[in-house]
């Protein structure tokens, strides 16, 4: 979508930009601006902007509790905002609640892409670990259920937990998990194949 810049509307009217800025309730505020933005007058998108990013930055990251995730999310929802500008209904709720409302759902919508790609990201690296525990990846590979995963990465101690996240979550190798714990990189190695035997155990039992 484009949108079509002016400075001013023709005739000598007020410039709707600073129009919205003197108004001084935020929700009255927000609504002149979105108009303005969906006109195309020069500016009020970036007016608009700097009122909500704190808003919708601090929803994404209280949802996402990851900084970079949190910024990436923002952006988007500025995309859509911006997309969705002249279609935008006062009557459905204010601005800054229709804002917010975009920011969250964009936030879920990213936890549960995360989860996802960390489930598979899980499921390749039991597979591929080591062909000494090939035994140990299949009775992981069958009950690679999501919330069955979840909850027998709990049931786990908590170092072995730990590592297991790190790696497989994480994506750190297990020279960079050594780094990281500080320690040997044989003492990450020997850690690793107990996490899995106990993954194992917690998920399937010994066969």
């Amino acid at each position: 979508m484009t949108h079509a810049f002016s400075d001013a509307p023709p005739g000598g009217r007020t410039n709707p930009l600073a129009a919205a800025r003197l108004l001084e309730d935020q929700t009255d505020r927000l609504a002149a601006l979105m108009d303005c933005s969906s006109a195309g007058v020069r500016g009020c998108f970036e007016a608009l902007y700097d009122e909500l990013v704190p808003h919708l930055y601090a929803v994404a990251l209280a949802v996402l509790r990851n900084q970079a995730h949190a910024e990436e999310v923002t952006q988007e929802v500025f995309l859509e905002i911006w997309q969705k500008a002249p279609s935008y209904d006062r009557s459905k709720g204010s601005v800054k609640t229709w804002a917010l409302t975009l920011a969250r759902r964009r936030s879920i919508d990213r936890v549960r892409a995360v989860e996802a790609s960390a489930q598979r990201d899980l499921a390749q690296g039991v597979k591929d670990f080591t062909p000494t525990y090939e035994h140990v990846d299949a009775a992981v590979q069958a009950h690679l259920e999501r919330e069955e995963l979840g909850r027998a990465l709990e049931g786990l101690e908590a170092d072995q937990a730990q590592l297991l996240r790190l790696a497989y979550f994480g994506g750190l190798t297990q020279r960079e998990l050594a780094q990281h714990l500080g320690l040997p990189l044989g003492t990450v190695k020997s850690r690793m194949r107990q996490a899995l035997l106990a993954l194992r155990k917690t998920l399937g039992g010994n066969r």
